[in-house]
């Protein structure tokens, strides 16, 4: 045999050695059987292709066994990280959110909704069935421990789907600065306690997202464990923080002239309203009333923050009245504008069609036990 024949047999054989081989390359198909539910993507689920090179999720597995080895590796552990970053932990995209599937035990969960833990690409629409419970924590500064002087202020709506462990969330602040990160810790009202689980930092004002739970983080819920609290540059350890509790949700709006925009109407005109939202945070009742004010023709809430129009979202009235009350649907975005105060009741009259009361809707803390800590209405 030649020198360049040698060099060809043996370089052909170095090149099949390293597809063989080389663990970047090479699909261990065994471990799909070592994972919750991994015949679901094969080999897909550490690879990006079968035989290609390994994922994220392939990845992270690849710190916690031996080459060709048959260490155990799924964990507690491995199923709460978020190998691909797409919101979701690998154990709930496979079925299993808290790690305690073993092998040879039957896949869980329903194998139509499971998903890739190392694509991102790869979720499902379905949320939670349970009808779920609203549960709010009530953000400011003198819940702070120690307190902190400031005139920020926010509240945090939950709704825990306790069949599935998920709870969803909407974080709403005003008036706060240069936000460096929020979070759900544990610790009583006046003890400071380490982070449970992170929230998506609010932008513009507001965030939502969704956290899977665990049956102790459930319980630790339920017992007034669990607070939020939001950092910033100027306060790291805690600008604004409120204990979250499963109370009624009370929103009100005072009405008057002189919050109605480019008007130069002068009425003796006012009003007020209370609005509860329902622990499935998807309908409200509401009660409005109305003084001093002759020739209504109708009643709307509207779209809109303070100082600006917007249009009607929710009819309220079509024809005179002086206390109405009704019920009314609330979509997500509905809710999220009523969360971030960017809703308002407008009282229409023959005198002034465009509107002669307005008010802004806000947050009243608590429905038996309103807050001393800040005055919801101090824009009004």
């Amino acid at each position: 045999m030649n020198r360049t024949m040698k060099k060809s047999v043996f370089g052909g054989m170095a090149i099949m050695l390293l597809f063989t081989f080389h663990p970047s390359v090479h699909a261990r198909s065994f471990r799909t059987g070592m994972m919750p539910n991994g015949d679901v993507f094969s080999c897909n689920t550490c690879h990006i292709n079968p035989g290609g090179p390994r994922n994220q999720f392939g990845l992270d597995i690849e710190k916690l066994v031996t080459p060709g080895g048959r260490e155990v590796f799924w964990s507690e552990a491995l199923a709460k990280m978020d190998s691909d970053e797409d919101g979701v932990p690998n154990g709930v995209e496979l079925g299993d959110p808290d790690g305690v599937w073993m092998e040879g035990d039957a896949n869980p969960g329903d194998s139509t909704l499971i998903t890739n833990p190392g694509d991102p690409d790869s979720f499902s629409d379905i949320g939670p069935t349970s009808p779920g419970d609203a549960w709010i924590a009530v953000l400011a500064g003198e819940k702070v421990v120690p307190s902190v002087d400031t005139q920020a202020r926010g509240s945090a709506i939950f709704k825990l789907h306790e069949p599935e462990k998920i709870l969803m969330y909407f974080l709403n602040v005003f008036e706060i600065q240069n936000i460096t990160a929020a979070h759900i810790h544990i610790g009583d009202a006046d003890v400071n306690g380490g982070v449970v689980h992170p929230l998506d930092a609010p932008v513009d004002g507001f965030s939502s997202g969704s956290l899977n739970l665990t049956d102790e983080d459930i319980a630790n819920m339920k017992a007034g464990l669990f607070y939020v609290q939001v950092h910033t540059q100027a306060n790291p350890a805690g600008e604004i923080r409120g204990q979250i509790d499963d109370e009624p949700l009370l929103f009100s709006a005072t009405l008057n002239s002189s919050q109605v925009v480019d008007s130069a109407i002068h009425s003796a005109g006012t009003g007020s309203m209370e609005i509860l939202l329902d622990e499935d945070l998807n309908r409200i009742s509401y009660t409005l009333t109305v003084m001093n004010l002759e020739g209504v023709t109708m009643a709307h809430i509207h779209e809109g923050m303070r100082g600006v129009n917007g249009g009607v979202v929710i009819p309220l009235a079509s024809e005179s009245f002086e206390t109405i009350s009704g019920e009314a649907e609330v979509k997500e975005e509905i809710l999220r504008q009523m969360l971030t105060e960017g809703l308002y009741v407008n009282v229409h009259t023959e005198q002034n069609p465009g509107g002669e009361i307005r008010g802004q809707i806000t947050l009243n803390a608590f429905m038996d036990q309103p807050s001393n800590v800040i005055d919801w209405t101090m824009y009004e």
